[in-house]
C-alpha cells in the first residue's frame, strides 16, 4: 500500500511539474561562464500573431538555422574598456556587441554596451527581467542612453571626425502566455512567453569638419516594435526570441541544438578558423587584418590574448587543457566576432 502511495504522489508530482505555471527569478539570470549557441533564421517566413493563454503549444519547428554564433557570459574587469561599467555584475560577448548588466535581488538591469569599442552607458539603465515574474504579471519602464565616439570618414566630400548618438526608449513587458514551445530537434515544457512593447526616440548627430560646421542632426525618429520571449527556467538566456514591426517579423534568433545544417557566423563575416576541434595549432583567415583575439575558458576567464595586424594568423593552444572555449576575433575595421572552438 505504501509503495502505490508513494508511486501516485510521485506520479502526481511529475504530472503537476509539466503543467506548472513557471516564474523567473534573477536565479535565470545568466552566471559567469555560461555560453549560449543561438542560431538566426533570415529565411523563414513567420506569423506576426503569437498565441497566449495558459498551456498553450507553440510550434516552432520549421525554423531554419541559416547561421550561428556564440554568447558567453564573463566578469566584465575581463573586457576592454570596462570602466564605465564598474557596478556591472556581468557582460555577454556575442558576435554583434559587449553588454552589461547589473543585477538585484529584485531586477536585472541592462546598464550599457560598447558601442564600436566605446563605452555607451545608460543615465537610466533598461529592466530586462523583474523578480519574480510569472504568467499575468507586467511591469513598465524608461531609459535614456547618450553617448560620443570618434568616427572618421567622408560622405560626398562632407569630413566627419565623430557622432553623438541619444536613445530614450520607454518598456511594457507582459507575461503573455506559458506552456510548450517546439524547436527544430527539441522540445521544451514550462516555457514562460514575454511581450515587450517599445518605443524608441533616436537621435543622431555628427560632427561636420568640413568649414567648421560643428555638430548637425543626422537622425530624429521615433518608432515603435513588439519583441517576443520564450524563456525557461534555469538556462540564462532566451530559448526564442523576435521583433515584429508592423507585419514584419525580423531578429529570428533561438537556441540552437546542433541536430541541423548550418552556415556559420564567422565565413558570412569572411573570417575561416580551422581546424576545429584542434589539437595543437589553429589559423584564422579573415578578409580584412586582423586586430586582436582575445581566448576565454568555459568559466570566462582569459587564457590567452594575440595582438597580431594580419589576414592569416596562427595561434598556439597546445598549452590549453581539452574543453570548450570561445575566440573573440576584432579585426582592423572595428569588427569583432565571437567563435567557438574545441580543443582536444
Amino acid at each position: 500500500m505504501k509503495k502505490k502511495v508513494l508511486f501516485i504522489v510521485m506520479t502526481l508530482g511529475a504530472f503537476i511539474g509539466v503543467n506548472a505555471q513557471p516564474t523567473l527569478t534573477v536565479s535565470d539570470a545568466p552566471e559567469i561562464g555560461d555560453m549560449f549557441i543561438n542560431a538566426h533564421d533570415t529565411v523563414s517566413v513567420l506569423s506576426p500573431n503569437v498565441n497566449r493563454g495558459e498551456n498553450v503549444t507553440w510550434d516552432y519547428t520549421n525554423l531554419h538555422p541559416s547561421y550561428v554564433d556564440t554568447t558567453i557570459t564573463v566578469a566584465p574587469s575581463t573586457v576592454d574598456n570596462n570602466d564605465a561599467f564598474g557596478d556591472a555584475t556581468f557582460a555577454q560577448i556575442s558576435s554583434v556587441d559587449t553588454s552589461f548588466y547589473k543585477t538585484s535581488s529584485d531586477k536585472v538591469e541592462l546598464i550599457g554596451f560598447l558601442l564600436k569599442g566605446n563605452p555607451a552607458r545608460f543615465s537610466d539603465p533598461l529592466t530586462a527581467l523583474v523578480s519574480p515574474f510569472t504568467y499575468g504579471d507586467n511591469f513598465t519602464d524608461a531609459s535614456q542612453m547618450s553617448t560620443t565616439f570618434p568616427f572618421d570618414t567622408t560622405v560626398n566630400g562632407v569630413e566627419i571626425d565623430s557622432v553623438r548618438m541619444t536613445m530614450n526608449t520607454d518598456v511594457k513587458d507582459t507575461a503573455i502566455g506559458y506552456g510548450i514551445l517546439k524547436l527544430p530537434g527539441i522540445q521544451y515544457s514550462n516555457v514562460l512567453l514575454n511581450k515587450r512593447n517599445a518605443t524608441h526616440h533616436e537621435v543622431v548627430d555628427v560632427h561636420v569638419v568640413t568649414f567648421n560646421l560643428g555638430w548637425k542632426n543626422f537622425i530624429d525618429t521615433t518608432y515603435s516594435d513588439i519583441n517576443y520571449a520564450f524563456y525557461v527556467n534555469g538556462y540564462g538566456d532566451i530559448l526564442l526570441g523576435f521583433t515584429v514591426d508592423g507585419n514584419n517579423v525580423k531578429g529570428v534568433t533561438y537556441r540552437f541544438d546542433g541536430t541541423s545544417s548550418i552556415k556559420d557566423v564567422a565565413s558570412n563575416q569572411g573570417i575561416k578558423l580551422y581546424p576545429n576541434p584542434v589539437n595543437n595549432k589553429m589559423f584564422i583567415e579573415a578578409q580584412v587584418p586582423v586586430k586582436q583575439i582575445t581566448i576565454y575558458n568555459a568559466n570566462g576567464k582569459v587564457v590567452k590574448v594575440i595582438n597580431d595586424n594580419n589576414k592569416k594568423v596562427s595561434i598556439d593552444v597546445s598549452g590549453l587543457f581539452s574543453g570548450n572555449y570561445l575566440m573573440k576575433i576584432k579585426t582592423t575595421n572595428s569588427q569583432t566576432i565571437a567563435k567557438q572552438f574545441i580543443k582536444n
